[in-house]
């Protein structure tokens, strides 16, 4: 038997299961064609589901030189092209672009707060411009505290030599910034409106300080703009006196109506030392005489009848009244009770009282109350106590007060012209007089457009 295969010519045809032209052949033919356009199709939808990836792929391809390219060198890696590997349609891991970390991006350096004042080093020039040649002011002596007005332009400050309240007035100016330095405010702050800041304020026409002020603590300021025109030491700290019930009636006046009637439960026979209208437990009062008793004869009791009326306990009313100076801005008063008796912690200044005057004089009820010399009603005949009502044209209000802490204290105003002019005093030997020489200085000396 040979190993070999016959030759071809001794093979035996392979016998045709269907032959070509019979029915049976054209259908296995038909069926061979339809299985590889089947096929072609596949591979054809394999491919346009594939290169999209891919092409999304190489956009991210790593650059030479990049962290994902010697990833893949070290590796020992070389994706194709196209990332396709040889025996099949799926790509193979390309690594992703590392982008770079974008660095934070830095905070702005704030700026040096200005100090409120500083003082100069030795002999310095006040100077009319911060540029260089510009004329000279007058010459500042050697550790005078000046008010700071601005920041520095260039190598200059702006700053207010407030004066010395007697023959030094204030001066505005710029000094050499290299000259000055951080400091704490004067013994005593001293302010004169010769530059109002404040729209609509007046403007001074006067010749010098006002003289013979013997209050410790004292403020004017214009009814209108709320220009401080004088101050000495106006935001120094102080116990307030019945000044406090200046705050009292406007809490009450925003928050309870004049007719509201108030059972009674304060007895002012157990306030002996307190200046008071004169309620008994048991009373029924209206809010508007107890407001009268409250402003007019400086009434503690009904300060304490009011408080519990409107806030339903002192405690909660006197949270009002420190809501109020709040909302005001008034950064130097706290309140502890509603009627001004000296308390740990209980203490205002002469602009704070001032500006809750000025506040309440916009009110034509409070100014009714402020102003009124007397009141007669519910069994009740008070007087004021503000003499300035009968002894000064113009006069309208408001409050006067006395404790040994606070000493002889008021806030007083006048109108004149249509112009108001509020003067608070605290710490005054000699509070009438001090009262109607600011008066007097204010009309006098500031001119109203």
């Amino acid at each position: 038997m040979s190993l070999y295969p016959p030759p071809s010519s001794q093979r035996a045809a392979r016998p045709r299961l269907h032959p070509r032209s019979s029915p049976l052949g054209r259908t296995a033919r038909r069926r061979a064609r339809n299985r590889w356009l089947v096929h072609l199709l596949a591979l054809l939808v394999l491919l346009a589901l594939a290169v999209p990836g891919h092409a999304r792929l190489l956009s991210q391809e790593a650059e030479p030189g990049s962290a994902a390219a010697s990833d893949g060198a070290e590796a020992g890696e070389s994706a194709p092209a196209l990332g396709l590997p040889l025996g099949g349609l799926w790509p193979q891991r390309v690594a992703p672009t590392l982008l770079p970390t974008p660095l934070p991006t830095p905070e702005p350096t704030p700026a040096p707060s200005l100090p409120a004042w500083v003082q100069n080093q030795h002999v310095t020039t006040l100077w009319a411009a911060p540029e260089p040649g510009s004329a000279s002011v007058r010459e500042v002596p050697q550790g005078r505290r000046l008010r700071t007005l601005g920041p520095a332009t260039g190598e200059r400050l702006l700053v207010e030599d407030p004066g010395d309240g007697g023959a030094r007035l204030p001066a505005r100016g710029w000094v050499d910034a290299s000259a000055a330095g951080p400091a704490g405010p004067p013994e005593v702050e001293w302010q004169l409106a010769l530059q109002p800041d404040a729209p609509g304020a007046p403007r001074w026409q006067g010749q010098a300080w006002p003289q013979g002020i013997s209050a410790e603590f004292a403020v004017v300021l214009d009814g209108t703009s709320g220009q401080v025109l004088y101050g000495k030491d106006a935001h120094g700290r102080v116990a307030p006196a019945s000044l406090t019930k200046i705050a009292t009636a406007i809490v009450a006046l925003e928050r309870g109506q004049l007719s509201d009637l108030v059972q009674v439960s304060v007895d002012s026979s157990a306030m002996p030392g307190s200046t008071v209208m004169g309620l008994s437990p048991g009373e029924r009062l209206s809010l508007r005489a107890l407001l009268y008793g409250l402003m007019l004869p400086s009434g503690n009791d009904a300060a304490l009848a009011i408080a519990q009326h409107i806030g339903g306990s002192e405690a909660r009313f006197v949270d009002l009244m420190n809501e109020l100076v709040a909302r005001l801005e008034l950064k130097d008063t706290h309140f502890i009770n509603p009627h001004g008796l000296d308390a740990q912690g209980h203490f205002s200044s002469p602009y704070d009282m001032a500006m809750l005057a000025r506040h309440g004089m916009r009110d034509l009820t409070f100014a009714t109350l402020a102003g009124a010399r007397s009141f007669e009603g519910e069994g009740y005949h008070l007087t004021n106590l503000n003499r300035l009502l009968w002894s000064y044209e113009g006069a309208d209000g408001v409050k006067p007060g006395y404790t040994e802490a606070a000493g002889r204290a008021l806030v007083g105003s006048a109108t004149r012209d249509g112009h108001r002019v509020f003067v608070a005093l605290m710490q005054s030997p000699d509070l009438w007089g001090d009262v109607v020489g600011l008066l007097n200085y204010a009309f006098r000396s500031f001119r109203w457009d």
